[in-house]
């Protein structure tokens, strides 16, 4: 006697089917963009992984914990930069820059700043020095590349300078404990902003280096965005 299926398979089956139709076809500029099999994997990887409501619970559920490096390790990416540069050492204070080639200065910027050496601001961040006091010395009104390393001064001095200047990356220390970390991040994701790669200080416990991208920025740089993880 032919075995009959059963339709509660087929029914399994069939909304599989559509699941990985709709998911290669809502993706697939991204999937024939990437150039190698390693960077094939990576995004598959990425974009496969679970919905941005469960990471986002889950982000919030390690930020009230003390173990801050399981709350590292749920801190997503939100966009795939598929050309990352590490700038400065493999140790303390070296940061991941996106398609920093993409960055090409202004050449009357280059002349000048080959003459003068760049500028020089000294003092303790945010407490002596502001970081807009630099901008309005300099001249400038808007950031494509920002380093921010400032031994917690970060918490205070980041936010009210994005909010009146124009900064395309960020490569950023936070400092403190994992419910300080996140409120940090939930400062910068309110302005736009995306993380592209998260790591974790290796001398630093407490410490973790974030790459973020402004999402005017991401064509420019060659960005995919992918779903917001950092919890409103």
């Amino acid at each position: 006697m032919r075995n009959i299926p059963n339709p509660f398979s087929l029914i399994i089956l069939l909304v599989l089917l559509i699941t990985l139709s709709n998911f290669f076809t809502v993706h697939r500029s991204e999937i024939k963009s990437a150039k190698t099999q390693s960077e094939l994997n990576k995004l598959l990887e990425v974009i496969s992984r679970p919905s941005a409501t469960e990471n986002q619970k889950s982000l919030l559920e390690a930020s009230k914990t003390s173990d801050s490096k399981e709350f590292y390790r749920r801190v997503k990416e939100e966009a795939i930069c598929k050309n990352k540069v590490r700038i400065g050492g493999a140790g303390d204070g070296g940061k991941y820059v996106c398609n920093p080639q993409n960055n090409e200065q202004h050449p009357n910027t280059k002349e000048k700043y080959a003459k003068i050496n760049g500028q020089l601001f000294s003092g303790r961040i945010p407490d002596q020095l502001k970081i807009s006091d630099m901008m309005v010395k300099s001249g400038k009104k808007s950031v494509e590349l920002m380093k921010i390393d400032i031994e917690e001064g970060e918490h205070t001095a980041l936010e009210p300078f994005i909010k009146e200047y124009s900064v395309c990356q960020i490569f950023i220390e936070i400092h403190g404990t994992p419910a300080k970390h996140l409120e940090m991040l939930q400062k910068i994701a309110k302005n736009n902003y995306r993380i592209f790669n998260v790591d974790p200080n290796p001398t630093c416990p407490l410490c973790s280096e974030y790459s973020m991208i402004h999402e005017n920025c991401m064509e420019q740089f060659e960005v995919i965005p992918l779903d917001l993880v950092v919890p409103n």
